[in-house]
C-alpha cells in the first residue's frame, strides 16, 4: 500500500474510525501492532515473520542487557544484538554482492570461479527496521534509557506502520515514551498532520511522479542523449529523489501526527545548505544523526586527535552508503559524501569567520552554495547509475560537453526543477510552514487546503511510482 493509493487512505480511515471506539489503551496498541503487521504483509506477508524475529530478539537482548552488570557480558550481549540484526541486512541485502566482490578478487589472482548467485527477495524497509531496532540495544547498552514496558510496546515502536518501509528511522529513547500513555491528538495536531500529508502527497504524486519517466529513460541509456539533457536529467534527479524522499516522510510525519504521535522532521530545505555538513544536518536528518550517534561516535568520533576523526568520518560515510544498497555505485557516493565532509573540516579549521555579513561575505556565501549544491548534485551520478562503468561514462560525457546524440529536454523537467531551486531561494531554511498554518486566519487555512486537494485531483498521476528509498 503506497501512501498516495486508495488502498492506503481507506486503511488509514478505518485506523482513525476504529481508534475513536477502543476505550481500552493496551487494546488499542494492540489493534495498531496488528494494523501495522497487516499493512507491512500487503508487501510481502511471510516477512513479518522476520520483522518480529528481529523485534523480539532486541526485546530480550534488551532486557538481559539492563539487568546485566558484568561488562564482558553486556558486551556479548551487545555483539549479538549487531550479529542479528546486521546479519539480517547482511544475508539479505549484500549476500550477492559479497559473493560476486569475492569471485572478482580471486580471479584477479588468477583463480577462477564459477559465480554464485542465490536468488534472495529483498524484505521492504529491512534497512530501516533493524536501524531502529538497533537504536535500542545501543541506547541500554550506553545506560540511557530502560527496557521498553512490554514486548507488545516494543514490537509496535519497530513496526509502526507510517516509518515501517521507509522511515524517518526513530529511536527508541524518542519514541518509546510516546507509548506509556493514551495518545490523542489535539484538532492542532491534527491539522498539522493533515497538512503536511497533503503536501508530501503533492510532492510525490503531482511533482516527482510527472518527472520520473523521463529521468528513467536518459539514466537507462546516457549514451545516447547529449550532454545537455545528461545534465538536465541530472539536476531533475536530484529534485525528484528530494520531492519523492521528503514527500514520502511527509506523509509518514503526517499520519503519525494525526494519530498524536510526534516524529523528527526528516528534511529542512537540504538543497540551500552552504556547506557539506550543513547538507546532512537538512538531508535524510534521521539517518545523518543516527550515524552520528550509533557510528561516528563508536568509532571514536572527534576524542582521538584530527588524524582518527577524519578516518572516522570517512568509514562513517562509506557504510552509509553501503547502507544505502548492495553496489560499489553506493560506496562511491559515500566516499565522495565523506571526502568532502573532511575537506569541510579541514577548511572550517584554518579560516576566519567573518564577522558581520558585508557584500565580500555575501559573495563567498553565494559561491559556497554553488559548491556545496554542485557536489551534491555531482554525486547523485553513481547513486542513480546501475554500475560504476555507467557512472564513468556519465562523468566522461558531462566533462566533454559531448553535445551528440538526442536532445531531450521535456518542458516538465524544466517546470519541476524550478519549482524546487524558488522554494529553496525564497523559503526560510527553518521555518516549519505546516506548523504555523494551523494558527492562521480560516480563509487562508482553506484556500491552502483546497490548493493542494486540487492540485493532486487535477495533475496527480493516477498510477503512483514506488517511492525511491523503497528499494533500500
Amino acid at each position: 500500500m503506497i501512501f498516495t493509493s486508495l488502498e492506503f487512505l481507506v486503511f488509514f480511515a478505518i485506523i482513525l474510525l476504529v481508534r475513536l471506539g477502543i476505550k481500552n489503551v493496551n487494546s488499542e496498541k494492540w489493534f495498531l501492532l496488528i494494523a501495522s503487521w497487516l499493512f507491512y504483509m500487503s508487501w510481502n506477508a511471510p516477512f513479518v515473520l522476520l520483522l518480529i524475529a528481529v523485534s523480539t530478539s532486541d526485546y530480550f537482548l534488551g532486557k538481559r542487557l539492563h539487568d546485566e552488570s558484568n561488562l564482558s557480558m553486556r558486551k556479548f550481549l551487545m555483539a549479538s544484538s549487531l550479529f542479528i540484526d546486521l546479519g539480517a541486512i547482511g544475508f539479505f541485502k549484500y549476500a550477492n554482492f559479497l559473493s560476486g566482490t569475492w569471485r572478482q578478487t580471486i580471479e584477479l589472482a588468477g583463480i577462477r570461479s564459477d559465480p554464485v548467485f542465490m536468488e534472495i527477495i529483498l524484505p521492504v524497509g529491512v534497512s530501516f527496521f533493524t536501524f531502529q531496532s538497533l537504536s535500542y540495544t545501543f541506547d541500554i547498552y550506553r545506560k540511557r534509557m530502560s527496557p521498553a514496558a512490554s514486548w507488545r510496546d516494543y514490537n509496535l515502536f519497530v513496526a509502526f506502520f507510517p516509518q515501517l518501509i521507509a522511515g524517518p528511522i526513530l529511536k527508541a529513547i524518542d519514541f518509546l515514551p510516546q507509548l506509556l500513555e493514551r495518545r490523542r491528538p489535539t484538532a492542532y495536531m491534527f491539522e498539522c498532520g493533515l497538512a503536511v500529508f497533503l503536501l508530501g502527497a503533492v510532492k510525490k504524486s503531482v511533482l516527482s511522479d510527472q518527472i520520473a519517466p523521463q529521468i528513467d529513460l536518459v539514466f537507462a541509456a546516457p549514451l545516447q542523449f547529449d550532454a545537455l539533457t545528461l545534465l538536465v536529467a541530472l539536476v531533475a534527479f536530484s529534485a525528484q529523489i528530494f520531492l519523492d524522499f521528503s514527500g514520502y516522510s511527509d506523509m509518514a510525519i503526517g499520519c503519525a501526527c494525526m494519530m498524536g504521535f510526534t516524529f523528527m522532521d526528516n528534511f529542512r530545505m537540504p538543497y540551500s545548505s552552504l556547506s557539506i555538513t550543513e547538507f546532512w544536518r537538512r538531508w535524510h536528518i534521521s539517518l545523518s544523526t543516527w550515524l552520528r550517534d550509533y557510528v561516528y561516535i563508536s568509532f571514536g568520533g572527534n576524542r582521538r586527535g584530527t588524524c582518527r576523526t577524519h578516518i572516522n568520518i570517512m568509514a562513517t560515510m562509506l557504510l552509509g552508503g553501503l547502507w544505502h544498497g548492495a553496489s560499489w555505485n553506493f560506496v562511491l557516493w559515500g566516499a565522495i559524501h565523506g571526502l568532502a565532509l573532511v575537506v569541510h573540516k579541514l577548511w572550517t579549521s584554518f579560516r576566519k569567520p567573518a564577522s558581520s555579513p558585508t557584500p565580500r561575505f555575501a559573495v563567498r556565501t553565494f559561491f559556497a552554495s554553488i559548491l556545496t549544491l554542485s557536489i551534491v548534485i555531482l554525486a547523485w551520478i553513481p547513486f542513480r547509475c546501475m554500475t560504476l562503468g555507467d557512472s564513468y561514462q556519465y562523468f566522461l560525457r558531462l566533462a566533454n560537453w559531448e553535445m551528440d546524440g538526442v536532445r531531450s529536454i521535456p518542458i516538465q523537467l524544466v517546470a519541476i526543477v524550478s519549482i524546487v531551486i524558488v522554494t529553496h531561494l525564497l523559503w526560510k531554511k527553518d521555518v516549519v510552514w505546516y506548523r504555523s498554518i494551523p494558527n492562521s486566519g480560516i480563509v487562508v487555512r482553506a484556500t491552502v487546503y483546497s490548493s493542494l486537494l486540487a492540485l493532486i485531483v487535477i495533475f496527480g498521476v493516477s498510477k503512483a511510482a514506488p517511492f525511491i528509498y523503497f528499494q533500500f
